[in-house]
C-alpha cells in the first residue's frame, strides 16, 4: 500500500513538474514584446536551463517522498489510534474481540495491533504496530485482597494513583500511571494500569499508547469463578489442640509451633500462642486499648474474643483491612492477625474440635 502511495504521488508530481516548465516557458516568452529571435533565444535558454537541472530536482523530490516515508513509519503510524497525541481514533479503525475462555473476561482492541502471545496461563500480551506491546493482562487467581484499596495500599510504590473506576458499572478500579515498574520504551510513551478484583481474583491491566478510556469502558468479566477456600488443606497444632482450614495452595511456616505462618509473602493469616495471666481476651485489651480499637466481640473454637484493628505505629489511626483477632483458652494467649483477606472465613476455619 504505502509503495502504491509513493508510486502516486511520484507520478503526479512529475506531470505538475511538466506543466509548470511549459507555463514558465510559456510566461518568459511573452511577457516582453521583443524580436522574435530574441524570444526563441530567451525559450532556448529556459529549455536548456531546466533541463541541466533536472537531476537535482529529481534529488530534492526524492528526499522529499523518503522524508515524508520516515514519518509515516514512525511518529504518525506510531500515533495513529492514539488520543494522547490528539490523534482520534479513525472512523475506518476496527476494534476486534478477544474472549479468554479460561479466565473469564473479554475486550475489544484495535485492529491495529499485530500479534497476540501468551506467555503463560494467567497472562495474555498484545504486540502494536511499533512491535512493542500495547495490551498486557496478568490475572492472579485466589488474592488475598479484598478490594482494590486494600491491594493499593500494599502497592503504593507501583505508581501514581489517577483515579477509580467502575468496570461494567460494578467492578472498581483503579487507575495507575508514572509506572515504578513498567518502564517507558520510548519517551513519549504513554502507559497506564488498572487494577480491578472480581470473584476473588485480581486483574491487572497495562495499556501503553492506545486510547486508555475507551480500552476500560470495552473491558467486560463473565464470571471468574473462583473461591479461596474452595481446595484446602487442614493443619493439625497438636501441641495446642488447634487445627485450621487453609487454602492448599498456599504456603505453611510451622517450624515453631507458637508462631505459624500461612500464605505467601506477607503471610495473610498467623496464628501466635502465648502464655498468659489474662482471664478473659476483654481483660487483655483493656491493658493494651491504648494502642487499639475493638471493633466487635466474637466467638472463636466456642471462647470468647475480641476483635481489634491492628495499628503497628502506636497511635489511634484506624487500619481496617488489618485485624487481629484474640481469645483466652486455659492459660493461652491465641491471636490470629488476618490482613486483606475475609476475616470471617479465617475465623470461622478455627476449631478445636477433633479431628477423629
Amino acid at each position: 500500500m504505502k509503495r502504491l502511495l509513493s508510486f502516486i504521488g511520484i507520478v503526479c508530481f512529475l506531470s505538475t513538474l511538466f506543466v509548470v516548465q511549459k507555463s514558465y516557458a510559456d510566461g518568459i516568452i511573452s511577457w516582453h514584446s521583443m524580436a522574435q529571435q530574441q524570444r526563441n533565444n530567451a525559450y532556448l535558454k529556459c529549455i536548456s536551463m531546466l533541463q541541466k537541472n533536472k537531476n537535482i530536482i529529481a534529488i530534492i523530490i526524492a528526499g522529499i517522498l523518503i522524508s515524508a516515508a520516515f514519518l509515516y513509519n514512525s511518529d504518525f503510524k506510531k500515533d495513529f489510534f492514539r488520543k494522547d497525541y490528539g490523534v482520534a481514533l479513525p472512523k475506518s479503525e476496527k476494534w476486534i474481540e478477544y474472549q479468554n475462555g479460561n479466565l473469564g473476561y473479554y475486550f475489544l482492541y484495535p485492529q491495529s495491533i499485530n500479534s497476540i502471545k501468551i506467555p503463560s496461563d494467567d497472562s495474555v500480551y498484545f504486540d502494536g504496530p511499533d512491535g512493542f506491546w500495547n495490551i498486557k493482562i496478568f490475572v492472579y487467581k485466589d488474592t488475598v485482597f479484598n478490594n482494590v484499596d486494600g491491594w493499593l495500599k500494599k502497592n503504593e510504590d507501583e505508581g501514581k494513583f489517577e483515579k477509580k473506576i467502575k468496570i461494567m458499572d460494578k467492578y472498581d478500579a483503579l487507575i495507575l500511571n508514572d509506572l515504578r515498574y513498567e518502564k517507558k520504551i520510548n519517551e513519549s510513551d504513554s502507559i497506564k494500569k488498572l487494577a480491578l478484583i472480581a470473584d476473588g481474583n485480581l486483574i491487572e491491566v497495562y495499556t501503553r499508547n492506545i486510547d486508555h478510556e475507551k480500552f476500560w469502558s470495552l473491558f467486560s468479566i463473565r464470571e471468574l469463578k473462583g473461591s479461596l477456600f474452595k481446595d484446602v488443606k487442614i493443619y493439625q497444632n497438636k501441641k495446642y489442640g488447634y487445627y485450621f482450614s487453609y487454602p492448599k495452595n498456599w504456603a505453611l511456616t510451622d517450624s515453631d509451633p507458637s508462631d505459624v505462618y500461612f500464605g505467601e509473602q506477607m503471610s495473610p493469616v498467623i496464628i501466635r500462642v502465648e502464655n498468659t495471666d489474662f482471664k478473659t481476651a476483654y481483660e487483655w485489651y483493656l491493658k493494651n486499648k491504648s494502642h487499639l480499637r475493638l471493633e466487635k466481640i466474637i466467638k472463636i473454637g466456642g471462647y470468647e474474643a475480641v476483635v481489634t484493628h491492628n495499628n503497628d505505629s502506636g497511635g489511634v489511626e484506624e487500619f481496617p483491612e488489618e485485624k487481629s483477632a484474640v481469645f483466652v483458652k486455659d492459660d493461652y494467649l491465641f491471636k490470629l492477625y488476618t490482613s486483606y483477606i475475609d476475616h470471617e472465613k479465617i475465623w470461622e476455619n478455627f476449631k478445636f474440635e477433633s479431628l477423629h
